[in-house]
């Protein structure tokens, strides 16, 4: 299992324990929620109060996209990690690896306005000469083109980096992609507050938007650790 998925894993069960505390404070069967403090008996209990119950209901779509960005950062930076380990030549990448690694170099070296193009393009050409593959030296550098993952964004990411393009399932995974994406727009972006933005959505649609960002996200995972378990970065018919 590539440590991709366990940081995935880790990040689920954390998750999970936020919806088991979300759901007990959206339980209207049981009146009120309160949090008691049975160590205090002269403050015997907290009422949660509506307004908070949303904001707790808006801030696991900070949580769910955060996993997604996470994820599929956390997937291809171990994938391009792997490929510099083993010290692939250039040559020998499939043309999806050889065009990411270009593109990055080509942002390093062309962003100073010291040189000469010659002298930055030399550079380049020692780098590729010299068998030099390194991607990135900082996780937080890997950029996705439209800047907000979606199903759509993450489907033209694997065909960038060269794995398997995962397909949706069912529309309730589109759905929960789109509104998350959405939502935390909004929220990041002062668009909403956070008590109006959970007053839109029942429980229940968030727990459907988790599990199906959760599945979804794991199969994109084995996608990735498929390529990297065959070896598929590596064009084929080599002589």
């Amino acid at each position: 299992m590539i440590d991709a998925l366990n940081d995935f894993n880790d990040t689920k069960n954390e998750i999970n324990k936020y919806f088991d505390f979300l759901e007990k404070v959206n339980d209207l069967s049981i009146g009120i929620p309160h949090i008691h403090y049975p160590i205090n008996p002269s403050i015997p209990s907290y009422r949660i109060e509506e307004d908070v119950s949303k904001i707790l209901k808006a801030n696991a779509f900070l949580m769910l996209y955060n996993l997604i960005e996470a994820t599929i950062k956390n997937g291809i930076w171990e994938l391009l990690t792997k490929i510099e380990r083993e010290e692939i030549p250039y040559q020998n990448l499939k043309v999806e690896l050889k065009n990411i690694w270009l593109d990055r170099k080509l942002q390093i070296e062309f962003k100073t306005k010291d040189d000469t193009i010659v002298k930055q393009l030399y550079k380049v050409i020692e780098s590729v000469l010299n068998d030099n593959l390194l991607f990135y030296t900082d996780k937080r550098k890997i950029k996705f083109e439209s800047g907000n993952l979606s199903v759509s964004t993450i489907q033209e990411t694997a065909k960038r980096y060269g794995f398997n393009v995962v397909d949706i399932s069912h529309n309730e995974e589109e759905e929960a992609f789109k509104n998350i994406k959405k939502e935390r727009n909004n929220l990041a972006h002062g668009d909403r507050t956070f008590s109006s933005c959970g007053n839109n959505y029942a429980f229940d649609d968030l727990k459907m938007y988790k599990q199906r960002v959760f599945d979804y996200l794991e199969r994109v995972l084995q996608s990735i650790e498929a390529l990297m378990n065959t070896r598929g970065y590596i064009k084929q018919n080599l002589h």
